[in-house]
């Protein structure tokens, strides 16, 4: 399933748990989900993305998420749970917790569990946060490259994330420049040559 170019908005801004829940409680899960260009406007009071159940082959790719406690939020997993999700070449502005929240990491340090995050940009906020067991440095769920973080922003376990100093328009009402830049921003080819965050629309 693809789903392109939504955008996930609360209406008169009401407190909600999340944009975008996965409950699924076999192994099975949610498979093969596909977000691509998308925006999404909070408030959400746990994460934009939730995951509470399995879900397999959801790829989050060049979405722009603002103000939500976590941009993506794990729970700690059942004895069922898989988890094999991609993040990838998103923006993500006003998190008050982290861009990503991981519940209890310790309990993720299982071969059905992969985190990929490539290439994301985090504005003002840690890339991850951990709630339970916050001295788990090494965890083998995550797989990490090319992350960069606003400078001045909190550093995170998991997820290195090197600095740049640059912000973005995030009045989310203009919906042409929310959370983008153009090709002459640093962003544009900030990680080998390739686009760091949201790129461009055009």
């Amino acid at each position: 399933m693809l789903i392109r170019n939504a955008r996930f908005a609360i209406p008169n801004r009401k407190d909600s748990r999340a944009a975008v829940l996965f409950t699924a409680e076999t192994k099975q899960g949610s498979q093969n989900i596909q977000f691509r260009d998308c925006v999404v406007e909070g408030p959400y009071r746990d994460g934009a993305f939730n995951f509470d159940g399995s879900a397999t082959g959801v790829d989050i790719r060049h979405c722009r998420v603002w103000n939500s406690a976590s941009g993506v939020c794990f729970r700690a997993p059942k004895p069922e749970t898989a988890w094999r999700v991609e993040v990838t070449g998103n923006t993500f502005h006003t998190m008050t917790r982290a861009g990503f929240w991981f519940k209890d990491a310790a309990a993720m340090k299982r071969p059905d569990i992969l985190i990929t995050v490539l290439q994301n940009y985090f504005i003002g906020m840690s890339p991850v946060v951990l709630a339970e067991n916050p001295d788990l440095t090494n965890a083998k769920f995550v797989k990490a490259e090319g992350n960069f973080r606003k400078t001045g922003s909190q550093p995170g376990p998991l997820v290195e994330a090197d600095e740049l100093n640059i912000d973005l328009p995030n009045e989310p009402g203009d919906r042409a420049q929310f959370l983008t830049y153009d090709r002459t921003s640093p962003l544009f080819k900030a990680f080998k040559g390739e686009p760091v965050g949201a790129p461009p629309p055009y």
